[in-house]
């Protein structure tokens, strides 16, 4: 009896059997991100989707422990992003959702023994800062924020376009029923 072998035996690129059966190129491996993801504790999702722990997330602790453990659920955010843009998913995404989180976090006060999330928000949101300035550093950063203001200005460019067809059309459309009146009458 042969063996089943598990398809991130193949290398990318070559033909090879599902276990369901199946015949297809091997595009990418997903259990490799997830071996990953565990050697380094971070949680996977059944979809495949690597997890990381938010600043809603976690204990609440004196301000300054909150900013060293801030810290350490960035990084391991960091690690857990890259795994998933491996896998398909949104690297931005991944960041905005963190910062979303890390920055409802920030305005809370705290609590009565002097516990809260502030200090885990401020490791946060300081280290996704350095990391978005060392990316500033770089040669391509410039030419990305270029690439995402032109999409953007398409997008709000397109949108315009279609708000002015429709207040056109609803325009065209009251005069017609305008005409349509004045005939009747």
């Amino acid at each position: 009896m042969s063996q089943m072998l598990d398809l991130d035996d193949f290398p990318i690129g070559t033909l090879a059997r599902t276990p369901s059966g199946r015949i297809g190129v091997v595009i990418k491996h997903k259990g490799a991100a997830s071996k990953q993801a565990r050697k380094h504790g971070l949680e996977v999702d059944p979809t495949g989707e690597v997890l990381h722990q938010n600043v809603s997330d976690a204990d609440p602790k004196n301000f300054i422990w909150g900013c060293a453990f801030g810290h350490g659920l960035a990084i391991d955010a960091v690690l857990a992003i890259r795994l998933n843009a491996e896998l398909g998913y949104s690297p931005e995404e991944g960041v905005q959702n963190l910062l979303r989180d890390a920055f409802r976090n920030l305005d809370r006060s705290p609590t009565l023994n002097g516990l809260d999330r502030r200090g885990l928000a401020a490791g946060v949101i300081y280290t996704i800062a350095a990391l978005a300035a060392q990316a500033i550093q770089g040669a391509d950063a410039l030419a990305e924020a270029e690439r995402l203001r032109a999409e953007a200005v398409e997008l709000a460019t397109s949108v315009d376009i279609e708000q002015s067809q429709r207040l056109k059309a609803r325009a065209m459309a009251r005069r017609e029923a305008k005409q349509t009146q004045a005939v009747a009458a």
